[in-house]
């Protein structure tokens, strides 16, 4: 449908926007087999959007988490910041630069903006990121409350690979193996490739404590490490 609406109208700005947001989705569920590559199209269809409308506070927000995947934190951050003043009730934004604070190792701002995706009403697109943030496996409290959360996540959307990742980390840290196991199974039949080297190889973490930390979690409950 998406390329539909592109064939009869290939500049309009929020057209080219979704179609960069399917790419998203595919990265996200595991549904390509080169993340940068995929990467790489959902930039360009980004930057195309905001050539028809420099003021497409989507675009804007999309092309904000592409550059947190290629670690460009500080240009990131501004186009988050772009967007968001420009719609500040987007609220899959809010929740894709709650992820960003989160591989910056900011989760105090992780957190706040999380909360700013909750208290916002639903907006046209739904989020790929609507999860924990995944530096939680630090603290124990927090901790207890990604799994929580995490939880509550997977139960409403249950073919969302990432929201497994989080919950099972935490559940790692908090030694409660038995309880994981299920949650390892699902996320393995959903993604059958994925294994500790390949997460901490690909996940955009700046701190490598947090990467440490986040794998550390995934293989205490037996996540595949290779």
């Amino acid at each position: 449908m998406i390329q539909r609406a592109l064939t009869i109208e290939p500049d309009n700005s929020m057209a080219v926007t979704l179609s960069a947001y399917w790419h998203l989705w595919h990265v996200g569920q595991g549904w390509t087999s080169d993340n940068a590559k995929t990467f790489s199209t959902v930039e360009s269809l980004c930057l195309r959007a905001i050539e028809l409308d420099a003021e497409n506070s989507n675009a804007l927000g999309i092309y904000a988490y592409t550059l947190a995947w290629k670690k460009q934190f500080d240009r990131s951050v501004d186009f988050f910041d772009r967007s968001l003043r420009l719609n500040p009730n987007l609220a899959y934004i809010w929740a894709l630069s709650a992820a960003t604070y989160c591989y910056l190792g900011e989760p105090e701002n992780a957190l706040n903006r999380l909360n700013r995706y909750r208290d916002r009403p639903l907006s046209i697109l739904t989020t790929p990121s609507s999860k924990m943030p995944p530096r939680s496996p630090i603290h124990q409290t927090r901790v207890r409350a990604a799994v929580i959360v995490g939880r509550r996540v997977v139960k409403a959307n249950p073919d969302f690979i990432n929201g497994y990742k989080p919950l099972i980390a935490s559940l790692g840290h908090l030694g409660r193996h038995e309880e994981a196991a299920p949650y390892v199974d699902k996320l393995l039949s959903l993604e059958p490739d994925f294994t500790v080297e390949k997460f901490g190889k690909t996940y955009p973490f700046k701190l490598a404590e947090d990467r440490g930390n986040y794998c550390k979690g995934l293989r205490l409950v037996g996540v595949p490490k290779r």
